[in-house]
């Protein structure tokens, strides 16, 4: 037997807004049931006194059961916020507005499902249909709802998702949920004015029962291990000098561990036909504040590898030597480069799997690095078309349409800096451009394209609609004001 609490939503719509509310939640956040909860506890005692909320708080975190997608959207508004003006005194009501955005989603059914794999005490499950009972809506207010906590065996019907926690490295969405603790500085920000999302943890989750198949495609890579930079953040010219770094640095810890005679194929990627790993740059792209400044790295680990060879890579991760990578010199002595793997915890928008790894699935997607074409075109070829050919060659669906500029198409896409060619060798450089992509079907992420994928170029993001997106106007060279469809 476990615990079960079904949501039902009265007019079938979820409104709930993310790390990012440009964004729906499409996966329910456990922590948002928990804290309306502790809301509904507070109306009649002090919510730290429940013992029902303790027992929830101290459960691994549930499973969630969610119906298959319908449609999302996002509606858009101005609303007041009365906020006191920088460096001014007093509130001049009505005169301080705020553009807000609300994401939603529609699911083909009416209602998801927490399952917690624990089998309460009755008077556990007692307390917490009463809390339900007090409980109106879970997200935003416009999210009707009815809870009700049940004990029985879960059932996942057909069609339905199913997500349960796993470690960060393996999981596919991160979500909010309760923690041991949890409780306490839910009241402790309550007390001291802070908000609650502050004191919010994030699980990484893993999707262990699809929706049925779709015509959805992906490419080569299908894990993304992430890593931050700490410390300043890197100007984002010098991507593809990272990235040579990032490879340099997990080569030299690899060598050290089984000898440079045993170095796999997947870290050295010489091996022709072999599947090898791609060291990728995440610059800051598709914000109104993007600067192009990368604060992330990943290794993208391609399908078909070899357990030896994972095996290898798993050791030369977990070694200390990984931990700093060398990255150029400052004042004449050498500069070591600090990172450290993401946690749920810390992972922000523009590092996330929903922008860049195998939760974002779009139909049109725009390159944030320059990609590099396959061959050097000749004077008769449509540059659109050996756009399409190199696309392809990387393993995804051939693009249906592509809209092609030398200059960056969304705001933070990254120009390479002059000299750029040193980091990629004896390799001869072939042109350098962005692109808008559109697929027959819709692409999961990562997307990585051109014959610099393995080192972070061509790497592209959803074309997201919002007004920000594109990049900020700039003086531009003649060659510049131009694009090529096919």
């Amino acid at each position: 037997m476990s615990l079960t609490a079904h949501v039902r939503l009265y007019q079938g719509r979820y409104e709930a807004g993310g790390t990012d509310d440009r964004y729906a939640e499409d996966v329910p956040s456990p922590a948002r049931l928990f804290m309306a909860a502790v809301a509904a506890k507070a109306h009649d005692a002090e919510p730290t006194s429940s013992v029902a909320l303790r027992w929830l708080e101290s459960q691994r975190p549930p499973y969630i059961i969610v119906p298959a997608v319908l449609d999302t959207g996002r509606d858009e508004a101005y609303l007041v916020t009365n906020t006191v003006s920088p460096g001014k005194s007093g509130v001049h009501v009505g005169r301080i507005n705020a553009h807000k955005h609300r994401a939603w989603v529609n699911f083909s059914g009416d209602e998801f499902i927490f399952s917690w794999p624990s089998e309460p005490d009755i008077e556990i499950v007692t307390e917490l249909n009463e809390l339900a009972a007090q409980i109106t809506y879970v997200g935003r207010i416009e999210s009707r709802a009815r809870i009700e906590f049940r004990l029985e065996e879960t059932v996942t019907p057909e069609g339905w998702r199913e997500y349960e926690p796993t470690r960060l490295d393996s999981g596919e969405v991160e979500v909010s949920a309760p923690y041991p603790g949890y409780l306490d500085n839910l009241s402790r920000a309550y007390e001291e004015g802070a908000r609650a999302w502050e004191v919010t943890r994030q699980i990484s989750y893993r999707l262990v029962r699809p929706e049925p198949a779709s015509n959805d495609a992906s490419g080569p890579f299908k894990t993304l291990l992430q890593y931050r930079i700490d410390g300043a953040p890197i100007d984002g010219s010098l991507s593809l000098d990272l990235t040579h770094s990032l490879r340099a640095g997990l080569m030299g810890v690899a060598k050290r561990i089984v000898g440079a005679d045993h170095l796999p194929p997947l870290i050295h990627g010489h091996a022709s036909g072999s599947p090898h790993l791609a060291y990728v740059s995440f610059p800051w792209v598709c914000d109104r504040h993007a600067d192009g400044r990368i604060r992330g790295v990943a290794l993208a680990i391609p399908d078909g590898v070899p357990a030896q060879d994972l095996a290898i890579l798993g050791r030369a991760l977990s070694s200390d030597g990984f931990t700093t990578i060398p990255f150029g010199r400052v004042k004449g002595r050498s500069r070591r480069l600090r990172i450290a793997p993401l946690t749920a915890a810390d992972t922000p928008l523009n590092l996330s799997k929903r922008r860049w790894g195998t939760t974002a699935c779009a139909t049109t997607w725009t390159t944030a690095t320059p990609l590099m074409l396959d061959r050097h075109p000749h004077k008769k070829d449509s540059m659109a078309a050996l756009v399409a050919n190199t696309v392809e060659a990387s393993g995804y669906p051939r693009p249906i349409h592509v809209e092609l500029s030398p200059s960056p198409i969304i705001a933070g896409a990254v120009r390479y800096r002059r000299g750029w060619q040193g980091a990629i060798g004896s390799r001869s450089p072939r042109p350098l451009l962005h692109a808008t992509m559109t697929f027959p079907v819709a692409v999961r992420g990562p997307v990585l394209v051109g014959a610099l994928r393995y080192l972070g170029g061509g790497i592209c993001v959803p074309t997201p609609r919002d007004r920000w997106a594109t990049a900020p106007s700039r003086p531009r060279d003649r060659k510049d004001d131009h694009a090529l469809t096919v």
